[in-house]
């Protein structure tokens, strides 16, 4: 729950590290992108291999409100998937002009 009045900016494509007194947020670490979508990064060697270096601190109470992306890792990267999801929200396809 957030209480009080607050006003954060945090403009896209930014590296942060998470103020929280809550111990399972810490001081974990996010790539922001220009979309509003927070990504984890799980620790500082990957912030490196991807080109992030200096973090900048953002609070967990705002960050929280992002939409929640993928964690950029290597194993999360090397993952294969061999199927697609199903489409939640199917329809009938349009008939096409002059079909019987």
């Amino acid at each position: 729950q957030i209480e009080g009045s607050a006003t954060i900016y945090i403009d896209g494509g930014k590296y942060v590290q998470l103020q929280s007194p809550d111990p399972r947020y810490g001081e974990s670490l996010y790539y922001v992108d220009p979309q509003g979508v927070r990504y984890g990064i799980p620790d500082g060697q990957t912030a490196a291999a991807l080109g992030l270096s200096s973090s900048k601190p953002a609070p967990w109470e705002i960050i929280r409100l992002l939409v929640d992306g993928p964690v950029l890792s290597k194993d999360a990267a090397l993952l294969e998937h061999d199927t697609l999801p199903a489409d939640p929200s199917p329809r009938k396809l349009p008939a096409s002009p002059g079909a019987s």
